[in-house]
C-alpha cells in the first residue's frame, strides 16, 4: 500500500511537472487602444519564490543610454487563483514585487508609447522606442512593452496580438497567423525577443533574394509617399555589395523597417538623441526617417543610413565581448569596444559603397575628411575609457563621436594593416577571421581583443591601440594618408569664391532651413531668415543637399538668387559670389603624382584586389 502511494505521489509530481508554465505568454490587445495606451496581459512562468520581481528594462543594447522603460508602464495588477489580487509594490521605476509570487497566474497593466514622452531629459530616440497610433501604426521594441522576471529572462516567450483585420506584423521572430484577428510570434529568450522588434501597419512589404539570404522589406507612410518595391530597388544594390563584402551572407534573412514620418509634422525637442535614425538588431533594423518625394534625396538616405545597420550582422552579431551576449537590462557593465561595434561598422558603410561603385573615390574622401572636421568638435579622450563609461551622464554628449573618430580609427587601422601586409590583408579581413574565431555564439573576453588582433595581424599593432584607442593621441592621419598618396593638412590658405559668412538650421517648429550664425555677406542674410528657394528652385528636406550646393560650394561664380522670409515677408536676395582667402582646416586631398606603390596598396584599400593600381 506504502508503494502504491508513493507510487500515484510521484505521479501526481510529474503531472504538475509536465503542466506547469515554463514561459511567459503575453496577450497584447491592439483592437481597443486607449489614449495611445495598449493593454497587456502575461500568463507568467511557474515561480517557485515567495517573492518575484518584474523588471523592465533600465537600459538596452544598442543605445548606450539609461531610458528607464518602466516609465512607460500604468496600472500594473497582479492576480491569484479566483482574481485574487496580490500586493505589488515599486522597488524602482523599473522593479515591481510581488508578494505570494507562488500564487501568481496573471499580470496586467497598460503601457504608453514613447513617441509622445514629454520628458526631454530622456526620451526614446524614435527608432528604439515604441509608438501607438489606433488603427494605423503599431511600431513595437519588445523592451518598452515587455519585461521579465529577475532570473528568468532566459526562459521562451509567447506574444499573442489581437489586431486590426488586415493588419500584418513585419518581424525576424518567428510567427503564424492564428485567424485575420489575431497573430502568435515566439522568441527562445528575452534576449532574442527584444533583438527583434515588430512594425504593425496595413502591408507594404517587397522581398528580394541576395547570396543565400532573404532580404524583406517592410515600410510605413502615412502620406503614401514611399512605397518598400522603391525602397527595396535602392536596397539590393546595397545588399549586392555587402554580399560581395562578405563572400556569403552571415545570416539567412534580414528585415528592414521603415517608418517613414510626415517632414511636416515637429519633432519633439529632445536632450541627446531624438529623431530620424535607426537601430540595429541581429536579423533586422528599425528606422525612422523622413518621407521625401525627392528619389535621389531618399535614395542617397536610404543607402547612407541602411548601409550601416544592415553592416551590424558582421558586429556585434558575430563578433561581440561577453558584456554583449550577457546584457544586464538593469545595470549594464558596458563594453569598451565601441570603436569596433560602431566606429568599424560606420568606416565600412562607406567602404562596401566603394567598392561596389555606389560612391566615388572623392565621395569617399570626402566623407573621411568630414569625420575628422566633425570629429574635431570633441575633447580628446581615451575611446575605451569613454565606452565603458557611456551611460553615464557625463560622456553622453562624446557618443556621437563613436560615429566621427570611430569611423576614422577604422579607416586608419585598415591602412595600418595594409602597410603592414603590403597588400595583402586589411580590416575586412581581420573582421572576418574574428568572426571565424567568435561568432554569433562565442563572445569574446573585453581585455583580450586587442591582443586576439595582434595575433591575427602583428604585435606592433598593440601600439597602434594603446596610443590611439586606449589612449588620447590625435590619429596620424598625415603618416597613414601617405600609405595611399593622399596628403593631410590639419589648416591652411584656401583660395575659393564664397557669399559670405554664414550657416543653415534646421527650424523644427516650421519644418524649414533658416540662416543662423550670419556674418558679412553679399546676398544682404540677415540672421533668422527662412530659405525657401534657390534660383527659383524650392528647398525642401529632400532636395536640400544637391539645392544649396551653389551656395556653399568654392568653385561657384555664378550669381544666385534667394528667395527668403524675413518677419513674415518674403523677399529676394541676389549677389555674385567674392574671391577670398580662408583657411581650411583638414584639408584631405589625392597627390599629383602618386608612386605605384601608394596606387598599388590604394587599389587594395579601395578594391580589395592585389595588383597595380591606376
Amino acid at each position: 500500500m506504502k508503494k502504491k502511494l508513493l507510487l500515484a505521489a510521484a505521479a501526481l509530481v510529474m503531472y504538475f511537472a509536465a503542466n506547469a508554465q515554463n514561459k511567459y505568454v503575453y496577450d497584447i490587445d491592439l483592437q481597443n487602444v486607449e489614449n495611445d495606451r495598449v493593454k497587456i496581459t502575461l500568463t507568467p512562468p511557474d515561480i517557485k519564490k515567495r517573492k518575484a520581481v518584474y523588471v523592465m528594462p533600465g537600459v538596452i543594447p544598442g543605445s548606450y543610454a539609461r531610458k528607464d522603460y518602466g516609465r512607460f508602464i500604468t496600472n500594473f495588477k497582479a492576480f491569484g487563483a479566483n482574481n485574487k489580487a496580490l500586493k505589488v509594490t515599486k522597488k524602482d521605476v523599473n522593479r515591481f514585487v510581488i508578494n505570494k509570487a507562488r500564487q501568481l497566474e496573471r499580470i496586467e497593466y497598460w503601457v504608453n508609447d514613447t513617441w509622445d514622452d514629454e520628458n526631454i531629459d530622456q526620451f526614446v530616440f524614435q527608432s528604439g522606442g515604441s509608438n501607438i497610433e489606433a488603427g494605423k501604426n503599431y511600431s513595437i521594441n519588445h523592451h518598452a512593452f515587455f519585461g521579465y522576471l529577475n532570473g528568468m529572462k532566459m526562459l521562451p516567450f509567447e506574444l499573442h496580438f489581437s489586431k486590426p483585420a488586415g493588419f500584418y506584423g513585419a518581424t525576424a521572430l518567428k510567427g503564424r497567423q492564428i485567424n485575420p484577428a489575431r497573430d502568435v510570434f515566439t522568441a527562445p529568450n528575452y534576449v532574442k525577443l527584444v533583438d527583434n522588434p515588430v512594425l504593425y501597419c496595413l502591408p507594404d512589404t517587397t522581398s528580394f533574394t541576395v547570396r543565400n539570404a532573404v532580404v524583406q522589406v517592410a515600410v510605413y507612410s502615412p502620406n503614401k509617399i514611399v512605397q518598400s518595391a522603391k525602397v527595396a530597388a535602392y536596397l539590393q544594390p546595397l545588399a549586392n555589395a555587402l554580399g560581395n563584402f562578405f563572400g556569403s551572407f552571415p545570416v539567412s534573412n534580414y528585415h528592414f523597417l521603415f517608418y517613414f514620418a510626415d517632414p511636416n509634422i515637429k519633432l519633439p525637442e529632445t536632450k541627446g538623441l531624438g529623431g530620424y535614425g535607426a537601430l540595429e538588431h541581429s536579423y533586422c533594423s528599425f528606422y525612422y526617417l523622413p518621407e521625401m518625394e525627392n528619389e535621389t534625396a531618399l535614395k542617397s538616405m536610404i543607402q547612407d543610413v541602411c548601409g550601416h545597420e544592415f553592416l551590424h550582422i558582421l558586429t556585434p552579431l558575430n563578433i561581440h565581448s561577453e558584456q554583449i551576449e550577457n546584457f544586464n537590462f538593469v545595470n549594464p557593465d558596458m563594453s569598451q569596444h565601441l570603436w569596433l561595434y560602431e566606429g568599424v561598422t560606420e568606416y565600412f558603410a562607406m567602404l562596401v559603397q566603394l567598392r561596389a561603385g555606389l560612391i566615388t573615390p572623392d565621395e569617399f574622401q570626402t566623407k573621411i575628411r568630414n569625420k575628422i572636421a566633425h570629429a574635431d568638435a570633441f575633447p580628446a579622450m581615451s575611446f575605451t575609457q569613454m565606452s565603458r563609461n557611456i551611460i553615464n551622464d557625463e560622456y553622453q554628449d562624446d557618443y556621437l563621436n563613436v560615429y566621427q573618430k570611430g569611423a576614422l580609427i577604422g579607416f586608419c587601422l585598415d591602412l595600418y594593416l595594409t602597410r603592414h601586409s603590403n597588400g595583402r590583408y586589411g580590416l575586412r579581413e581581420l573582421m572576418l577571421d574574428l568572426s571565424k574565431k567568435y561568432g554569433p555564439n562565442k563572445p569574446f573576453k573585453d581585455d583580450r581583443l586587442f591582443n586576439d588582433i595582434a595575433e591575427l595581424t602583428t604585435h606592433n599593432v598593440l601600439n597602434f591601440f594603446e596610443t590611439y584607442v586606449q589612449g588620447d593621441e590625435p590619429l596620424p592621419f598625415a603618416g597613414l594618408f601617405d600609405i595611399i598618396g593622399w596628403r593631410y593638412s590639419e589648416r591652411e590658405n584656401v583660395d575659393g569664391y564664397y557669399f559670405g559668412s554664414f550657416g543653415l538650421g534646421f527650424n523644427a517648429e516650421d519644418a524649414a532651413l533658416q540662416f543662423i550664425d550670419v556674418g558679412q555677406n553679399v546676398l544682404g542674410i540677415e540672421e533668422n531668415d527662412r530659405l525657401l528657394k534657390v534660383n527659383d528652385t524650392e528647398v525642401t528636406i529632400g532636395n536640400a543637399r544637391e539645392v544649396l550646393e551653389p551656395l556653399f560650394g568654392a568653385a561657384n561664380r555664378q550669381n544666385i538668387t534667394l528667395t527668403v522670409m524675413r518677419n513674415g515677408t518674403i523677399m529676394e536676395l541676389t549677389g555674385q559670389p567674392q574671391l577670398q582667402t580662408r583657411i581650411m582646416q583638414h584639408v584631405v586631398e589625392s597627390v599629383a603624382r602618386p608612386t605605384p606603390e601608394q596606387l598599388r596598396l590604394r587599389n587594395f584599400l579601395f578594391t580589395g584586389k592585389t595588383g597595380e593600381g591606376q
